[in-house]
């Protein structure tokens, strides 16, 4: 499904807009829900920190997936002419 006509580079980009932590605006939440501001800056610290992690998890699973797309639409292709 392809649903804006983007680059390879501009999909990988969007894709890591997608996957960044709620860090910046983590804080706003805290401040809107009224809760204590410690408590809004250790899950920024621990989002900060997962996505160290999840980062390299997410970007991989998503090269193969697009990957994957890539190959069913060059067979689709191949099928059609």
């Amino acid at each position: 499904m392809n649903i804006l006509p983007l680059t390879s580079d501009a999909r990988v980009g969007v894709l890591l807009l997608a996957a960044i932590p709620g860090t910046p605006i983590s804080l706003q939440f805290t401040r809107l829900a009224k809760t204590r501001l410690a408590f809004g800056a250790v899950m920024t610290f621990i989002l900060s920190v997962l996505v160290l992690e999840l980062m390299p998890r997410i970007v991989q699973r998503s090269e193969d997936e697009f990957t994957l797309l890539r190959a069913k639409l060059a067979r689709c292709r191949l099928r059609t002419l």
